[in-house]
């Protein structure tokens, strides 16, 4: 689906009135729409001791978004609507915010689409991303072990401090303090990547450069997405769940490019 298109959706189901929240939000700019960004686990909500679906069904209620973006592809949507594939995952109770975010627009009317770039499985399938993925590092991982102790320390020592926001309340998790770890980290381990690659035979290097360069366009998409949808609900509350590494880089780009959206933090706007 085309942004045009996409941003027509958002407009259009804002401009019919349908969907509201019964009691809108109090103090709300009517020039801009208040984006929350609610960085989740994905399936590992369930169960989780500090982050479970409960917590996260607990704060979509009490925000009372008129819209939840989802972090699906576009095209997994049709005229508003989810696919028959798409509505059998989000019905299913494997525990991710996504699912919670899906019910939660059931139960109060709000409207529920998706944001995430068109066609994402599709590349994934295509190059066939995850099988890739796992013996590129390893091989990554396997040099840095061998002859770069330092280094295989620093990235070991990267994903234990991450653990701390995996593990982590809600608040933990989307706070300034997690956003700048998951950055350094996704930064620091681009530069291995990039420093081993140019000095050992790494196989399949090229899937390095493809990753990154998905990351980043992803991103953008998602951040374009997420813009055309504050522009069609100037005055409301939108909720955008996602895997909450994805924040850093959203907050960055909409800060820089979407004057339509006001982004603010769960926890701000409950402690008012």
């Amino acid at each position: 689906m085309a942004l045009a298109t996409l941003g027509a959706l958002f407009s259009g189901a804002c401009a019919t009135g349908i969907n509201r929240p019964k009691n809108p939000p109090a103090r709300l700019d009517p020039a801009v729409a208040e984006v929350v960004l609610l960085g989740g686990m994905h399936g590992y909500h369930k169960g989780h001791p500090r982050y479970p679906t409960s917590r996260v069904a607990e704060i979509l209620d009490k925000l009372h978004p008129s819209l939840v973006l989802i972090e699906w592809s576009v095209n997994r949507f049709q005229d508003g609507k989810p696919l028959d594939e798409t509505l059998k995952f989000l019905e299913e109770t494997t525990g991710s915010e996504d699912e919670v975010a899906w019910s939660y627009s059931k139960r109060s009317g709000a409207t529920c689409l998706p944001y995430d770039i068109a066609k994402r499985d599709k590349f994934y399938r295509d190059n066939k991303f995850f099988e890739r993925e796992k013996p590129f590092y390893q091989a990554i991982w396997n040099e840095l072990k061998a002859n770069y102790p330092l280094l295989d320390l620093g990235v070991h020592q990267h994903f234990a401090i991450k653990a701390i926001c995996r593990d982590s309340a809600a608040e933990v998790v989307n706070s300034a303090l997690c956003d700048k770890i998951v950055e350094t980290d996704h930064e620091f381990r681009s530069q291995v990547v990039e420093l081993v690659s140019r000095e050992k035979d790494i196989p399949d290097e090229e899937f390095g450069q493809m990753e990154r360069e998905e990351w980043s366009r992803r991103n953008r998409a998602m951040a374009e997405n997420i813009c055309q949808a504050a522009q069609g609900r100037l005055g409301q509350r939108i909720v955008v769940t996602m895997g909450y590494e994805h924040r850093y880089a959203l907050k960055n780009l909409l800060s820089e490019t979407c004057k339509a959206a006001r982004v603010r933090e769960f926890w701000e706007i409950l402690g008012e």
